[in-house]
């Protein structure tokens, strides 16, 4: 588990399979500031070396890797759960409906915090069953992604609609 002794359980009325959220509480009495509340949940964002969440509307770029494929960049984060975890990942162009992402990553947690851990540089690998198709055909489109995580036999998900941005130029991602 990701849970250390510093972190609180969620309190009541906290809803178990949303997103993660930032939350704190009072300090225990004759101590002054506030201690973090660990809030279960995982979160779907972008990035290479640190963690950035996605919202809604962000522009997440194209990015044609070494293996000559299209992907989006992806990364994931989870708060107080199971080190070993199996995240799935869809994503779904709006306009049409057409899958566009699936993965189902086996991954560790990278600790982030005293509450979550991070899994980052995943290849959102594009791809389609229609034949004329192209990745590019992508660029300006809406695309619903959706993620779930289970653990300890609960499953966290949650979802933003990106838009599909131009292809990113060089070999880094953000």
């Amino acid at each position: 588990m990701l849970a250390w002794v510093a972190c609180t359980s969620p309190g009541e009325g906290t809803e178990p399979t949303g997103r993660v959220t930032e939350s704190t509480m009072p300090a225990p009495t004759g101590e002054t500031g506030s201690v973090k509340t660990c809030i279960e949940g995982v979160q779907l964002g972008t990035g290479v070396k640190a963690f950035v969440p996605l919202s809604e509307g962000d522009v997440l770029p194209l990015v044609f890797g070494s293996q000559g494929s299209y992907h989006l960049p992806l990364a994931f984060r989870g708060c107080v759960l199971d080190d070993k975890v199996t995240t799935n990942v869809r994503g779904t162009v709006v306009s049409d409906q057409q899958v566009v992402v699936q993965i189902n990553v086996p991954h560790r947690w990278i600790v982030e915090d005293d509450c979550c851990g991070v899994f980052l540089d995943v290849f959102g690998f594009l791809f389609s069953i229609e034949p004329d198709w192209k990745a590019t055909d992508l660029i300006g489109e809406a695309v619903d992604l959706e993620l779930q995580t289970t653990s300890g036999g609960v499953t966290y998900s949650d979802s933003v609609r990106i838009e599909v941005g131009p292809e990113l130029q060089g070999t880094s991602t953000p």
